[in-house]
């Protein structure tokens, strides 16, 4: 498919803040430390917008948050694996010495 304008091509808009809502809502909760991150305010929050939700198609963001990683922690709680962190910019759980 050749788009015949740039009306027809979709894109991002560079100069909006982008952030994982539940990594900085998880940072200010304390679950863990911001090491190598950056830990926002809420007003900094207020200028931005998350990573993946998007208005027009908020199927990802609900995936993400309310079955992916859900599912990741049950499998970790369960059989009571030792884990870090939550690393939603990936969709994983960071474990002692990486995977």
């Amino acid at each position: 498919h050749v788009p015949r304008s740039s009306v027809e091509v979709v894109t991002s808009k560079p100069d909006t803040f982008r952030y994982w809502v539940m990594d900085q809502l998880f940072l200010m909760a304390g679950f863990w430390k911001p090491k190598n991150c950056f830990k926002l305010s809420l007003a900094e929050m207020a200028t931005g917008t998350d990573a993946i939700l998007c208005g027009d198609d908020p199927m990802p963001f609900l995936a993400m948050y309310l079955l992916q990683i859900p599912s990741l922690l049950a499998l970790e709680l369960l059989p009571g694996t030792p884990w870090l962190k939550v690393d939603f910019c990936i969709g994983k759980i960071v474990k002692e010495g990486g995977d």
